[in-house]
């Protein structure tokens, strides 16, 4: 969203919803988050610790299987363009 969007009539009321509405959710969605993690224990945390630990690889696997293969590599055909330096002798001979 950009600071132009505000003062638009077509666009400025969604602009201002948005800026009232995303704040306030994550305060909400922020103090559930703190109520249930101040319930458990010890060991609990642990566990959902561990639980998160292994979950975020899984969720890569599937997020890169999702979106297709990716694209190897390709070969090079043919030799690199490199640039080569005249010999010393071809200079001598002259």
């Amino acid at each position: 969203m950009r600071f132009s969007d505000l003062f638009n009539p077509k666009t400025g009321p969604e602009a201002i919803v948005r800026l009232a509405v995303c704040p306030f959710l994550i305060l909400i969605i922020g103090s559930l988050a703190s109520t249930i993690v101040g319930r458990l224990n010890g060991t609990d945390s642990l566990l959902l610790m561990l639980f998160f630990i292994l979950m975020s690889p899984v969720a890569y696997v599937l997020r890169e299987r999702r979106q297709g293969h990716r694209q190897e590599p390709r070969t090079r055909r043919g030799a690199e363009r490199t640039p080569l330096l005249p010999n010393e002798e071809e200079g001598e001979e002259e």
